[in-house]
């Protein structure tokens, strides 16, 4: 159990410093957010609709009735739609709170991960490159299953959502080569 833990910490930490790097150093990320030439305008008429933390989408979904599922069709069909993530309360660039939360859910992940490695056969764990291969199977299909998801039934843009598969299957890549060495196979002791 505590091996397997390590081998979490330690695959969290290469990919939260991978983040870190792919989103604060590299130019990549810029590349595919945009931002609004009417920020202020934008943000005021948010304040200004006393909206609640939460997830807003444009148009809104509809309540049920023949007449809002009319009006939500008409809507999508001319745009524009939207999916605003909105706090009412900022944070700081480095706020230990949100850096905290990203790496305890990075934590959980990779030891899922590793957890998932210990189940493995020995003689396929018994082998480095399965091993690093089987992290990246897990990154893979995280970034399939979520990334993808959200770029096939929520509309994300295409770039914007083969940078993430991108950065997920590198962070997961690298963390896979640390588990992998950290996680090695126990040896079955013979009576």
């Amino acid at each position: 159990m505590m091996r397997t833990i390590v081998a979490g910490f330690l695959g969290a930490v290469v990919i939260f410093m991978w983040g870190f790097l792919s989103w604060a150093v590299l130019p990549w990320h810029k590349t595919t957010t945009h931002g609004f030439s009417n920020e202020d305008a934008v943000v005021s008429a948010m304040k200004s609709g006393n909206a609640e933390t939460g997830t807003y989408m444009i148009p809104a979904m509809p309540d049920g009735t023949d007449a809002s599922q009319k009006s939500h069709t008409e809507k999508m069909k001319s745009g524009p739609v939207a999916i605003v993530h909105y706090s009412t309360t900022g944070y700081a660039d480095m706020d230990i709170m949100y850096l905290l939360k990203g790496f305890l859910v990075l934590f959980v992940s990779a030891t899922l991960a590793a957890s998932l490695l210990g189940k493995l056969s020995w003689s396929l764990a018994s082998k480095f490159g399965a091993r690093v291969r089987f992290i990246m199977t897990v990154g893979l299909f995280l970034a399939f299953a979520g990334r993808l998801s959200d770029w096939a039934f929520l509309g994300y843009s295409t770039s914007f959502s083969l940078n993430l598969v991108a950065d997920d299957l590198i962070g997961w890549t690298l963390a896979g080569l640390v588990i992998a060495w950290r996680f090695k196979p126990l040896v079955a002791k013979t009576s």
